[in-house]
């Protein structure tokens, strides 16, 4: 209800009808009104469909003839390139269609002659639309009247026939790339299943996904293990999300010509390749050629899609990905709790004497003693091992003798956090110095070791005298 017709109905009801009098007369107005202009509006389009009830569509637009098809994930060119579109383009073509009203209408028993002035009878722009209902639907556009900045349309039947604004024409006059997806690998990460990458017909790399529990890692000859939330998105997002084409360089690459592969630079049996599948089983390989540098700082490299005769460049910090290893990819995690969870927890520093620090409301205590101490700086080391991740994989599989020469066991400082209930939340072991910058750290009963850089255990004491006031 708009301010008028709320002006209106307070009017009715001020002068002495009552409500139901005045709702009676309101809705048989103003209701009738609203009928009607929606009437008005629906008939003024020249199509009634929506983008998702699109089966095909065809675009021609003088020379230029593209096809597509939709799909479960999406719509796909299917001529002149067999390619995935670009959802925006898509997108705003379609919805433009559908949408389109004529302003004015001229005549609704157009003739040969009309259709001949208004040059609609070989139309500048053409788009078929066949629904998944089996009808089809076509839109014709003629010269634009520069005067009023507007097209003559027409449907199928051209009987129809009428003006529309000219700002639905950019989303038709458009190039074959600007319906390309850019990206390559274009498989939408909400169904990405996995990531393989390749050196020639070696596997060196093997992500998956679980759609439950998360990423697994594992390299040539390993089995599945937990990876490292964080670094498997990235890498899963940067080959099938952020990887764009710059161009499309061919799309008649023949793999079986020697002259087509010299000029790209792709050499199967040696190449770097990715592969990404989607929990169907349906996969994109994409098989690396030559690289070009374009400035000091960046450059390009040549991408064949295997199975297709399209090559396209893409940027070269791609190579970066490709570099990354299976070690570096896998879970991290050393310690994961909720601060609020804990209730107590031991701390070992050396061969001191474990001592029990247990938290009463806002202020931290020592078990069997007084002492008063920094709640404070205790909160601080709680903290840091509420979600602890090491930074680098020392070893996965640490023997008992390096246990001992890294100061794991027995550890140089200990730390098992507790609940009410007495559950273990966390067991961490902090050992030696690897280097200047990096402290061995790892999970009790764990038998990887990962270096975590120094001042991110800043929190943690060397002795107890640290902790009291």
């Amino acid at each position: 209800m708009n301010r008028l017709q709320r002006t209106a109905l307070n009017a009715l009801i001020v002068v002495g009808l009552g409500g139901g009098t005045a709702a009676y007369l309101y809705f048989g107005t103003f209701k009738n009104k609203a009928a009607e202009e929606k009437k008005e509006r629906d008939q003024a389009r020249l199509f009634h469909f929506g983008r998702a009830h699109v089966q095909t569509a065809v675009l021609k637009a003088g020379k230029k003839e593209l096809h597509f098809v939709q799909k479960a994930d999406g719509f796909y060119l299917t001529k002149p390139v067999s390619w995935r579109a670009d959802d925006e383009a898509m997108q705003a073509m379609l919805d433009r269609m559908a949408i389109m009203k004529l302003d004015p209408e001229i005549t609704k028993e157009a003739t040969t002659e009309e259709l001949e002035n208004y040059g609609l009878d070989s139309s500048v722009i053409s788009l078929q639309v066949s629904l998944k209902d089996g009808k089809s639907h076509t839109l014709h556009v003629g010269k634009k009247n520069p005067l009023v900045n507007k097209y003559p349309v027409t449907d199928q039947d051209k009987k129809r026939l009428g003006l529309t604004h000219a700002e639905f024409y950019w989303a038709f006059d458009r190039n074959l790339e600007s319906f390309r997806d850019k990206r390559p690998l274009g498989i939408p990460m909400d169904s990405l299943a996995q990531v393989e990458l390749f050196k020639g017909k070696e596997r060196y790399l093997n992500l998956q996904r679980d759609e439950k529990k998360g990423w697994k890692i594992a390299g040539p000859g390993q089995k599945l293990v937990p990876a490292d939330a964080g670094r498997a998105h990235l890498l899963a997002v940067a080959f099938a999300k952020r990887l764009r084409s710059e161009s499309f360089l061919d799309d008649s690459f023949d793999i079986n010509n020697p002259e087509h592969r010299e000029k790209y630079g792709i050499v199967p049996e040696t190449a770097l390749r990715v592969r990404v599948s989607n929990f169907k089983g349906e996969t994109i390989t994409g098989v690396m050629g030559a690289s070009f540098e374009t400035s000091a700082e960046q450059g390009t490299m040549v991408m064949w899609i295997e199975g297709s005769q399209s090559v396209v460049e893409v940027p070269v910090w791609i190579k970066t990905d490709f570099a990354r290893s299976p070690q570096e990819l896998r879970a991290r995690t050393i310690s994961r709790f909720e601060p609020k969870d804990v209730a107590f927890f031991e701390l070992q520093l050396g061969t001191s004497p474990i001592v029990k620090l247990a938290k009463k409301g806002s202020k931290w205590t020592l078990e069997g003693k007084e002492d008063a101490l920094k709640s404070w700086k205790i909160d601080e080391i709680v903290t840091t091992f509420r979600f602890f991740k090491g930074d680098e994989l020392q070893t996965d599989s640490v023997s008992t003798a390096e246990l001992g020469q890294w100061l794991l066991d027995p550890p140089s400082r200990r730390l098992r956090f507790f609940d009410q209930q007495r559950k273990l939340l966390g067991d961490v072991r902090v050992g030696k110095f690897f280097d200047d910058d990096h402290l061995l750290v790892m999970k009790s009963g764990s038998s990887e070791v990962f270096r975590v850089i120094a001042p991110r255990l800043v929190s943690l004491p060397s002795n107890l005298k640290e902790l009291k006031q």
